[in-house]
């Protein structure tokens, strides 16, 4: 009877240590098994196997490699959580690093559009500026008129009206819509058809001025009156003798002009 219960705890102490000695032999394999192969290989169930086997071989026996089992599952586990929740972290970083840089370049586009919406409000304000002279210059202009008086029975321009005329000549260039009508007169000396002869004559030589000057012949437009306007009952008046310029403003042409 004793010899057969020392024999039962003497074989119970060998399965004990044998158990121990095999899960010592399971880790050893295991963790030599995890160093020998790619790094790449370790995964978190490979060393949380390993981690338990190592705590079930502390304990020893069957309670041990139970225990070693669940321990080490348990350590693979939560090292997977903790490396998805590493990867969710850095995923959010780097979204919110987008949209941090996707926020800089709106502010950046709406500055620019600020910068743009203000130039063009700059230059409508030129643009009415502009209008207001040009209209002030209508108001001026529209009541001048400036003569050229001409000798007796003459239609040679004399010298002293070109500096006058070559001014008038930029009249057209620098404002939109504007055109010279030119009035040619004469006194009451001579028949009503000479008169007008002479008088298309007078007109004739006011244009080639103002053309040789810059203004665009189709801008100017002629009548000859002769002496059917004559300012005064005298026949031979000198102030009679003339060709009147006036400006005149084509309201269609200027405004598609300002556009």
């Amino acid at each position: 009877m004793k010899l057969a219960s020392h024999y039962s705890k003497t074989s119970l102490k060998s399965a004990s240590f044998g158990a121990m000695a095999l899960t010592i032999t399971l880790a050893s394999a295991s963790l030599q098994a995890a160093e020998t192969v790619a790094p790449t290989d370790k995964t978190p169930q490979h060393l949380g196997f390993g981690a338990g086997a190592v705590a079930g071989a502390v304990v020893g026996g069957p309670i041990g490699a139970i225990l070693g089992g669940t321990f080490g599952a348990m350590i693979g586990q939560d090292e997977v959580q903790q490396r998805q929740l590493a990867y969710s972290e850095n995923q959010s970083q780097q979204a919110e690093q987008r949209l941090v840089e996707a926020q800089s370049q709106l502010q950046q586009a709406e500055r620019q559009l600020a910068e743009k919406r203000a130039q063009i409000e700059h230059a409508e304000q030129q643009l009415a500026g502009l209008g207001q002279q040009h209209e002030a210059l209508q108001q001026w202009v529209s009541g001048l008129r400036l003569s050229v008086y001409f000798d007796h029975n003459s239609s040679s321009l004399k010298n002293k009206y070109q500096p006058m005329l070559q001014s008038i000549s930029q009249g057209p260039l620098q404002v939109p819509g504007m055109r010279i009508d030119l009035e040619g007169h004469t006194d009451r000396a001579g028949l009503s058809d000479y008169n007008r002869q002479l008088a298309k004559q007078r007109n004739q030589r006011v244009s080639q001025a103002l053309v040789g000057g810059g203004t665009a012949a189709e801008l100017i437009d002629q009548t000859a009156l002769g002496s059917t306007q004559a300012q005064t009952d005298k026949i031979y008046a000198p102030e009679d003798r003339r060709v009147d310029v006036r400006f005149e403003f084509d309201q269609q042409e200027a405004v598609v002009s300002r556009r």
